[in-house]
């Protein structure tokens, strides 16, 4: 509400029956006022409307003819007129009474208003009644309200992640000293049932230790801790550590690892888009029950490279594309026979793309297999015009 309405109302000085000295009529008032954005209506020492204007008639979807005459209980509601009552009371003891608060009308549910109640007098400047000007603000505080609780919720969402950022060491260092210990006793004890047992044990730690890994990575991610060093690099020796890494797991799944050499350079964080292709590599690996996966790059376009990381596994159904990069989601739910892990890795994969701004693109088809895309840019050259580009 504009805060010189309340003003304007009062410098009018309406007269018993409405009219102001200084507008002339109560037609040109009526027009004045049905200009405003504003709810303004004209109240008698009785309780009943005298005259409104167009924004309060549209307020209550009402006949502006509906309201003039009726009693102030019978439009708003006999509750909202007990609570409002002692306002227009003093109003009436010739106060100036302004306030902001939360109304339940009838017809219009709980609302937000600000409201301005200004005396009106006679010629003997005997108060005959009041002007009331009220500002709808309930919209408003919602938005307000829901973006102060956005707010507070990723308050409190860095704050959690730059705990677990900073306490990562501690949170990860039992479970290695478990890991330690558990290797220890296998080397000691010598009797069947009890090494399988370790053996059982050492994956369960492998399990819990790689799900806190993630979810550390995720918080760290999220905190704002993780700071991209971008430099240009040769990507070869990163497709190289990638063979070595999954050469074995391929294998133990009978799958051909296909890494196809790569003479190009690279514009980016290697340490963080080998996180990338890491999880991306693992991901086929792991929804491949027979075939291939393959790592490959090529070039896009004049000044940009494009790696790509191919499968022949089960691929993803259309509907649950728009879904891969949140968290816990896996491919094909609770009835998919490959269901493994925790369903992060395409989250991780998301949030370092979108921190590097590079592009991420999949193409998949069920039981055909899927292809993941990463585009960069091959120079710091390239991108700095990527980055100015609209």
């Amino acid at each position: 509400m504009p805060s010189e309405a309340p003003d304007l109302v009062e410098r009018t000085r309406l007269s018993s029956v409405g009219a102001p000295d200084l507008l002339g009529s109560r037609s040109e008032l009526q027009a004045v006022t049905d200009l405003l954005p504003v709810s303004v209506a004209r109240c008698s020492r009785a309780y009943r409307y005298q005259w409104v204007n167009r924004q309060f008639a549209a307020w209550y979807g009402r006949p502006r003819e509906a309201i003039i005459g009726a009693r102030i209980a019978d439009v708003i509601g006999p509750e909202a007129f007990l609570l409002l009552k002692p306002q227009f009371d003093r109003v009436l003891a010739g106060e100036r009474v302004e306030y902001e608060r939360e109304v339940d009308y009838a017809g219009l549910g709980r609302r937000w208003i600000r409201a301005a109640y200004v005396p009106t007098r006679r010629d003997d400047a005997k108060v005959d009644g009041w002007v009331a000007v009220i500002s709808d603000l309930t919209e408003g505080r919602q938005l307000d309200l829901a973006q102060k609780a956005r707010e507070a919720a990723d308050d409190a969402n860095k704050s959690k992640g730059r705990f677990l950022s900073t306490a990562s060491h501690d949170l990860r260092q039992p479970l290695q000293t478990i890991s330690l210990l558990n290797g220890v006793l296998r080397r000691l004890v010598s009797r069947p049932e009890a090494t399988e047992a370790l053996v059982q044990q050492e994956r369960a730690i492998a399990s819990m230790t790689h799900l806190l890994n993630t979810l550390l990575d995720i918080s760290k991610l999220e905190s704002g801790v993780v700071r991209p060093e971008p430099s240009d690099f040769p990507v070869n020796p990163l497709f190289d550590q990638l063979r070595e890494e999954f050469a074995g797991l391929a294998i133990a799944k009978g799958l051909d690892l296909e890494v196809t050499p790569c003479a190009e350079a690279a514009y980016s964080d290697p340490v963080l888009l080998g996180r990338i292709l890491r999880n991306l590599v693992s991901n086929a690996i792991k929804y491949t029950p027979q075939g291939s996966v393959a790592l490959r790059c090529r070039r896009d376009g004049a000044a940009g490279l494009r790696i790509e990381v191919l499968d022949s596994g089960i691929g993803i159904a259309a509907d649950q594309l728009p879904f891969i990069y949140d968290e816990f989601f896996q491919v094909g739910g609770a009835h998919n026979p490959a269901r493994q892990g925790y369903g992060l890795g395409l989250t991780i994969v998301k949030q370092l793309v979108t921190l590097l701004d590079l592009e991420l693109e999949v193409q998949s088809e069920v039981g055909r297999g899927s292809r993941f895309s990463v585009s960069l840019p091959t120079n710091r050259s390239a991108a700095g015009a990527a980055a100015r580009s609209p």
